[in-house]
This record gives structure tokens, C-alpha cells and sequence, in this order.
């Protein structure tokens, strides 16, 4: 029922039949309510054997009562494997319209019962905690962190932008600096595609400095031809003598001339140790080629 939006109440199915009598037949019943309408809708579950010759009786209970009374074509959640079956019960003037709720239970998966219930092995000592409670318990971590905006600190501050987020050194890196940065990365990753430990820590790395930069200079101080050149416009032609393990050497130097050269332009922050901890192990990766 949770699948439909609905939440379960202690409510009670009102007793609307002026002899006293409720829904002939119901059994196993609960209550759920809409938090936005804030209307309740009522669950019967009886057995199938109990009500097969009382349809007639219950729908003459909800028309003498106003009452709307339908089958859902999801089993239930009481015992369907054991014959059980599912009705929605509602009051046609005050209560929950029957016909959306019937629309979304048709979508819910089957019923979880012995035949298809994954069986799950708990380690000695810790507690089972079912799928509902995993859900709940990350939902309320989410809400936590979606209550506690982000905040600058001395070195950083929050970025957002379409595609990217996080943080970045709270400082800039003049754009001549980012262009030769630029021109350093892109120069040993034309030469090293073929070496994923170094190309993708490389990509990594260029695509967070374009980040970084787009949000340190507006479009009158890097207008988009200086832009669009500055890390992802790449050589055509590498020369020979720099492909692959041949040029390992001058591509070690200029990784570590791009790491020495975000150092001096950025304060010491976890954003900038990350990037040159890629470099570091992009270095690593050339080092080990062979």
C-alpha cells in the first residue's frame, strides 16, 4: 500500500449501517489515509471461500450506506497465498476516490509470499532489517543532508552547476595558468589513450578544472573562443617519439609541472589534494608501463 503514496492509520472503519452492522463479511481489515487530501480509504482482506456467496450482500450494505466496494486486482497483503483476497472499501461523499488507488496497486509487483521471497542470511549478531527499514533509514540520512545547506570554509566553497557539483578551492587560477595546465594535461593524454590508468585520471582531472574555472571567471573575462581551448581542444597530430611508453619520460615531467602549478595557484584543500592525488597515480601508471 505504501506503493500507492498512501500511509496506514489506527482509524477505525466507521460502522455506517443503521442496524448496527458493518461490511458483511470483512475480515483482516486496516486503514490508510492520503497525508495531502487527508482522506481515508479502508483495506478488507477476507478469505475468497468467506465472501464468495456474499457479493451480493456487500454491495447491497454499500449502496444502502453510500459506500463504493471494489476488488483490487494485487492479492493482498494478509495471506493471499492462502486464499485470501484484497477489497477497497470507501465512502463515495467523504472518503478517498476508489479509482486511483485501484490504478496504482495495478502496478505494484506481486505479492511477496513463500513461493518468490528471496531468502535473506543474516551475519551472527547483527539484527535483520527488512527492505522498508533500509528505505526509511536512507530517506532520513537524505533529509539530514538536504537540511544542512552547504558552507564555504576558509579554503572552499559549494559549487552547483548543470551536471556538476561539489566544491572547489575558494580562490582563481589566473587563465594563463589554466591554459598551459590545459595544454600540459591534454598533451600527455592524446599520447596515452591507450593506458586507462593514466588517461582517466587525466580526464578526471581536466574535467574538474573545467569546472572550476567556468565558476572562477564570468563570460567578459573568459569569453568562449579563450574558453573551449583551454582543456578540451586537443592536438591532431602527436609526434612519434611521444606515443605510448616512448614518451613516458617527458609525459612524467609535464604532470608533474600541471601538479606544481595547481599547488602555487590554489590554497591546500581537500579539492586540490584530490586532483593531485590523480596526477600522483597517473604518474604511478606511466612509472609501471612497460
Amino acid at each position: 500500500m505504501a506503493a500507492t503514496g498512501l500511509q496506514p492509520s489506527s482509524k477505525a472503519m466507521p460502522v455506517s449501517d443503521g442496524r448496527g452492522s458493518g461490511l458483511p463479511g470483512r475480515d483482516h481489515g486496516s486503514s490508510w489515509f492520503d497525508p495531502e487530501s487527508r482522506r481515508y480509504i479502508y483495506v478488507d482482506e477476507p478469505y475468497a471461500a468467506a465472501v464468495k456467496d456474499r457479493q451480493d450482500e456487500r454491495a447491497d450494505w454499500a449502496r444502502r450506506n453510500g459506500w463504493e466496494v471494489a476488488r483490487a486486482i494485487w492479492p493482498g497483503m494478509y495471506y493471499p497465498e492462502g486464499g485470501s483476497e484484497l477489497y477497497l472499501a470507501t465512502d463515495r461523499k467523504k472518503g478517498l476516490p476508489i479509482g486511483p488507488v485501484l490504478s496504482g496497486m495495478s502496478r505494484i509487483q506481486a505479492a511477496t509470499v513463500p513461493e518468490n521471497c528471496k531468502q535473506v542470511h543474516v551475519p551472527d549478531g547483527e539484527y535483520f532489517r527488512s527492505p522498508g527499514q533500509e528505505r526509511d533509514a536512507t530517506a532520513k540520512v537524505l533529509k539530514l543532508k538536504q537540511k544542512r545547506p552547504p558552507r564555504a570554509t576558509p579554503h572552499t566553497v559549494p559549487f552547483k552547476m548543470v551536471m556538476a557539483s561539489g566544491r572547489r578551492p575558494n580562490a582563481k587560477m589566473a587563465v594563463a595558468t589554466h591554459q598551459r595546465v590545459g595544454q600540459l594535461l591534454k598533451d600527455v593524454l592524446t599520447a596515452t589513450r591507450d593506458r586507462a590508468g593514466v588517461a582517466n585520471r587525466i580526464g578526471s582531472v581536466r574535467s574538474e578544472l573545467d569546472d572550476w574555472v567556468q565558476m572562477e571567471y564570468d563570460h567578459d573575462a573568459l569569453p568562449n573562443d579563450v574558453f573551449f581551448e583551454l582543456y578540451y581542444r586537443e592536438r591532431v597530430t602527436v609526434p612519434d617519439d611521444e606515443r605510448g611508453v616512448a614518451g613516458r619520460e617527458v609525459h612524467i615531467e609535464r604532470l608533474i609541472e600541471a601538479k606544481e602549478l595547481i599547488g602555487s595557484a590554489y590554497p591546500d584543500c581537500e579539492p586540490v589534494r584530490n586532483l593531485v592525488r590523480k596526477l600522483d597515480l597517473a604518474v604511478k601508471s606511466l612509472t609501471s608501463w612497460k
